[in-house]
C-alpha cells in the first residue's frame, strides 16, 4: 500500500527527478487513455511534503513514471524490501517487489508502474520488513537488524549484530522525514488521529488491496520521539480495512506506552 510511497520519494530524491518544491495537480485522477487511475480525493495542487501527508495517488503517479520501475525497485531492495531481515525467527518470508526487468511473462505497461507507485500490484511485504524500512529512515540511514533475544547470560545480543549504513543525501532524509511528521501534524495529514501533544510522532499510512471479495490490509509505519526514548513500530491489521484503523490502534498502543513509561 502507500507506505511504499516513501522509497518512490527517496527514488525520486536521490536521482534528481524531483525535488521537495516539485508540484503536480491532482484533479482526483490520472489517465490513460480510457482509463482511470483514481487518487482517493482531489487534491489540487501538490508538492512532495504535501503529497506524503495526504498520501496522493495522483503526486505519485507522476513521480513513478519519472523515475522508472527499475529505480523504484534498487531503492526499495535498499530499504529492505524483497529481502528477509534475517529476524531470529524461521520461515521467514522474503516479500516481493516486481519490475519490468524481472518480468518472464508480458509486457509491463504504463498501468502496471503506476500500480507500482503507489505500492499496489505485485508487492509484498511483512510487518517486520516495514518496520526495518522505516527505522532506517528514523536513523537516517544507520540499519538496525531487528531481533527477539535481548541477552543471552547477561550478555545483551544487539552488541554482536552488524550495523550498515546506508549514505543518501542528507537533504533526502530531512524532505522525507518533513512529509512524515506532517502526515501526523497537519490537519489534513492521512495520520492525524495518531498526533499526541509531547511527542514528536512520524509515519506512514497504508491501504493494501487483499483481492476477491476481502477487506483492504491496514497499515501504518512509523516512528515516535520524545524525552524518554525513540521507538519505531509497524501496525498491521490482515483485511483490518482502510489505514485509518491502524492510526487508531497505533494511538491507544502509544497512549498506553506512556503510561507505564515506556516511552
Amino acid at each position: 500500500g502507500s507506505a511504499f510511497k516513501i522509497p518512490v520519494a527517496i527514488a525520486a530524491l536521490e536521482t534528481g527527478q524531483i525535488s521537495r518544491n516539485t508540484t503536480f495537480v491532482c484533479p482526483g485522477y490520472y489517465a490513460i487513455g480510457e482509463f482511470r487511475f483514481r487518487c482517493s480525493h482531489v487534491h489540487n495542487d501538490q508538492n512532495l511534503i504535501q503529497a506524503i501527508a495526504h498520501s496522493c495517488n495522483v503526486y505519485f503517479f507522476h513521480t513513478g513514471l519519472l523515475v522508472g520501475s527499475d529505480d523504484i525497485r534498487r531503492f526499495a531492495r535498499m530499504l529492505g524490501l524483497a529481502g528477509k531481515t534475517n529476524i531470529d525467527l524461521p520461515f521467514e518470508s522474503g516479500g516481493a517487489v516486481p519490475s519490468k526487468g524481472l518480468r518472464r511473462r508480458g509486457k509491463w505497461y504504463t498501468g502496471d508502474t503506476l500500480n507500482f507507485s503507489i505500492g499496489q500490484g505485485g508487492i509484498l511485504a511483512t510487518p517486520v520488513q516495514l518496520l526495518k524500512m522505516i527505522s532506517i529512515v528514523a536513523n537516517r540511514g544507520k540499519v538496525a537488524q531487528p531481533h527477539l533475544i535481548q541477552s543471552i547470560d547477561g550478555h545483551p545480543v544487539d552488541q554482536y549484530l552488524k550495523s550498515t549504513q546506508i549514505r543518501l543525501n542528507k537533504s533526502t532524509y530531512d524532505v522525507v522525514e518533513e512529509g512524515l511528521r506532517n502526515v501526523v501534524e497537519d490537519q489534513a495529514g492521512t495520520a492525524n488521529a495518531l498526533f499526541i501533544p509531547g511527542f514528536k510522532s512520524f509515519g506512514k499510512t497504508g491501504t493494501a488491496q487483499a483481492g476477491g471479495n476481502r477487506e483492504d490490509h491496514a497499515w501504518f509505519a512509523g516512528y515516535t520521539r520524545s524525552a524518554r526514548r525513540n521507538i519505531a513500530y509497524c501496525v498491521f491489521l490482515e483485511n483490518g480495512g482502510p489505514s485509518y484503523n491502524a492510526v487508531v490502534l497505533a494511538h491507544e498502543l502509544l497512549l498506553r506506552m506512556r503510561g507505564i513509561g515506556a516511552i
